[in-house]
Parts: structure tokens; sequence; C-alpha cells
């Protein structure tokens, strides 16, 4: 039977399943099905189970996990077919696996500190040589510095998917223990030691995700997937580095969609972090600072402490400290 149209229970991990199969099967995911939340998943609209009745006949199948809970092979009224897609079909990628890896990071570093890294202009080779024996978290180009310094990362993380495509082959190459949010699979390939996350819902937004393993709150910054990670492993004190929180954008430089054409690099911490005419994704600092308010005013306390130890950083939600005295 040839089905055109979907829907999915549940949210979360319990559904990574259903949107894979769908998705790598030509399926059209219409709306999600949920006893608990409204809003959207992954920008799709969430409807309760009477209005669910009320729409079935707009879809084709209703998708259930085979780890989802809530019965509904058993509920009455529906009238279209209920499928329990197989395993994942993506290559290189076990769902199960998946979580048992990050069921691992559960306070695997509690009571520990450590840096994230933004790729800002001033993040400087002499500060990362200051920090090679602390726990460090590191994004997209940050490899373009690997060349000056024997320095890894403990974490690496991709989330935009521009910086997977343009980057791919790199990325794929590098041996570190990396961390994709899931929209970049269509780019990355998973390997042993990677950790697979998503977003949850915008509808959420500014919030703060206590359990990674059913997504991460997303905060227009793959930072604020780092501190969730970060608070997830039990770290007790984090400092963010080359953080600088400021963006020239020329006006030659027009967003279409929330995407920029690059000029050239002029706000990063390498000469050739943005190539010319290199697509990236305009950053959106106003959100960005809602994230990390909500962060500082709701998580942030004696058992979870951010400090901001970037020099001339705009940002201001963080107590500022000097990267030396620390060290």
């Amino acid at each position: 039977m040839n089905y055109k149209k979907c829907a999915i229970f549940g949210t979360g991990t319990s559904a990574n399943e259903c949107f894979y199969y769908a998705k790598n099967n030509g399926y059209e995911v219409c709306f999600i099905v949920d006893d608990f939340l409204s809003g959207f998943y992954v920008d799709i609209p969430i409807v309760n189970w009477d209005i669910f009745l009320e729409k079935q006949n707009h879809v084709d199948v209703l998708f259930v996990s085979r780890y989802q809970h809530g019965r509904v092979i058993d509920r009455a009224n529906v009238k279209i077919p209920i499928l329990v897609p197989p395993s994942p079909n993506i290559s290189c990628f076990s769902y199960s696996e998946n979580i048992k890896r990050i069921r691992k990071l559960k306070n695997v570093h509690l009571g520990k500190r450590c840096f994230i890294l933004g790729n800002g202009p001033s993040l400087k080779l002499e500060d990362i040589e200051k920090i090679k024996s602390e726990i460090t978290f590191a994004s997209n180009k940050i490899f373009l510095i690997f060349e000056e310094t024997d320095w890894r990362p403990n974490y690496y993380f991709v989330e935009d998917v521009l910086v997977a495509k343009y980057n791919k082959n790199i990325i794929n190459d590098l041996s570190l223990n990396k961390f994709f949010e899931i929209r970049t699979l269509d780019y990355l390939t998973v390997d042993n030691k990677t950790c697979v996350y998503q977003y949850q819902g915008a509808s959420n937004f500014p919030g703060f995700s206590y359990d990674v393993i059913r997504g991460v709150l997303g905060g227009y910054t793959v930072i604020a997937s780092q501190l969730q990670f970060a608070y997830y492993m039990g770290f007790n004190e984090v400092y963010l580095l080359g953080l600088d929180f400021k963006y020239k954008i020329p006006t030659s430089e027009k967003s279409q969609g929330g995407i920029l054409v690059s000029n050239g690099e002029i706000n990063h911490f390498h000469p050739n972090y943005r190539m010319k005419g290199e697509k990236w994704t305009y950053p959106q600092l106003d959100k960005q600072k809602m994230f990390f308010d909500f962060l500082a005013k709701n998580i942030v306390n004696s058992n979870f402490r951010v400090y901001n130890v970037t020099i001339n950083s705009s940002l201001d939600s963080f107590d500022k400290l000097n990267l030396d005295d620390i060290i």
C-alpha cells in the first residue's frame, strides 16, 4: 500500500524512528499527536488525541514508535492504519546505541569544571594553550586551529546544517568525540564515538533541558546545547571563552530567509573561517541573549555556575572573570 501523508504519535526520542522512517520512505509528516504537549515539534504542529480523531482522514497512516507506551493501538475510533516502523533506516546510525552513549554521559564529570569555546575573533592560540589540561567543548570550524596546536577538544559539536554541508569531508574525518544535531545527518556520518541529539519544540523557548536524551532546548547558538550537555554531565563550573557576542554584517550580505552569503571573514578567530561566497546562518543575537538570560536567572546556582572569561565580550548575562586568574 502506497501511503503519502502521515502523522506521528509522541515527541522526543521515542519518535525518532518514526521521523526517520517517514523521511527516508517518502512520507510527509503533517502533524504530531501527543497526549500532553501542544505547540510545535521540529516545526510540525502538535495536536491532542481528540483533534487527531477529527483530522485523521487527512493522513494515510499513524506511525507509532515501538518504544511508545501510549497503547495507541488499543484505542478506539481510529480509522486509519497504525504502523510501527522498523529500526532507523539511517546508514551507520543505531537508535538504541545512541541512547546508551548519551546515558553514559550522565554525571560523568560530576563536580568538575569545563571550558566552552566560542569561535569569536578574541579566541587566541595562547589562550587555548593555557587550557590544554582542562576539559573543553568546541564546535564548527575550530579544526582550523588544529595545525597550530596539539590541543583537541574533549567534546566537538555541530548543529548548523550549513556548517555540516560545506565542511562534511573535514568533519567526518575528525577523530573526536562528536555531537551532531539530528538534522546534520544529511551530511555527517555517525561513527562509534558520535552522539546524536535533537532540538525540542520551539514553543518551549526560552528553556533548558535537564535530560538531553529527550532533546535540548534550542538557544539559537550551539553554545546553548553545549551548556545543557555540560549540566547533564555533572559539571558545576562552566567558563565561556571566545564568546565575543558581536557580529559585523556588511549591508551587501543581505539575509534571504535567514541565510547570508559571505563577502569574506570578519567575525571569527581565523582568516579563512568564512570563505567568500559561502552561505551562513544569520546570527540572532537577541534570541541568544534571551536564552542566556533565562539560564542565568533560572538555572545558574551554587551547583551550576557559569562565567564569561572572554575579553571585551558584549554578553553581560554572566559574571565576568579573567582567564589568567582562573588558570
